[in-house]
């Protein structure tokens, strides 16, 4: 009888030191969203279609068909991707980060939030804590066109920094170095960089700038 105890006793003891690590460890943490977009039309929100009120996570992939167009918000900040672009999010401690794969992308931020956009190696970012509004096209693997409706720029690429003061739009164009610059032991490119008119890359901007203010919901 007494072995018989015995043996029930272990087997609860080992039992309980089997269900105890399981019953103490915690829950996986629920992912929080870091955006919800806010209108789509001919949209993907990474694998699947996008749509209105569609809750935007770490990592996801915006894009946009031919003719489409989509609107999200992120904080306090909102994203718009004209037709034929694409852009993946990430969620920061500064706010959030973007990386455009092709075509436009319009962010505008109030003041205080920041944001970091990275294309072909380029880093843009609100160059004060004022309310920007900036617009990137990447035109191919090694040109750039940046401007800035509202508030500085601060564009860092290939150890160079620049900023783009409001109303500024310039095409930034990455060459690589001659084989005797000694750019090239330093291991980068050369960056050219050429001012062009607003209208060069404005072409319905106003209706883009007025459907992404931030004053709207």
């Amino acid at each position: 009888m007494r072995n018989l105890l015995n043996s029930l006793v272990i087997g609860l003891v080992v039992g309980s030191l089997i269900t105890a690590p399981l019953a103490a460890a915690p829950a996986a943490p629920v992912a929080s969203p870091i955006g919800i977009i806010l209108q789509a039309e001919k949209a993907q929100l990474s694998s699947g279609s996008a749509v209105d009120g569609a809750s935007i996570y770490d990592g996801d992939r915006l894009s946009t068909s031919a003719l489409g167009s989509l609107r999200a918000s992120l904080g306090s900040s909102q994203a718009f991707l004209p037709a034929e672009s694409s852009a993946d999010f990430h969620q920061s401690a500064r706010g959030f980060d973007a990386n455009l794969n092709g075509g436009t992308i319009v962010l505008s931020t109030t003041s205080g939030q920041p944001f970091l956009l990275h294309a072909n190696g380029a880093s843009i970012r609100p160059g004060t804590a004022q309310m920007t509004i900036a617009q990137v096209t990447r035109v191919n693997a090694n040109e750039l066109l940046l401007s800035s409706r509202k508030g500085t720029l601060e564009v860092s690429a290939e150890g160079e920094v620049r900023s783009i003061p409001e109303g500024s739009s310039y095409r930034m164009i990455i060459e690589p170095a001659d084989p005797a610059s000694p750019q090239v032991a330093a291991g980068r490119n050369k960056i050219i960089w050429v001012l062009i008119l607003l209208g060069g890359i404005g072409a319905g901007v106003g209706i883009w700038r007025a459907v992404i203010s931030p004053d709207k919901p």
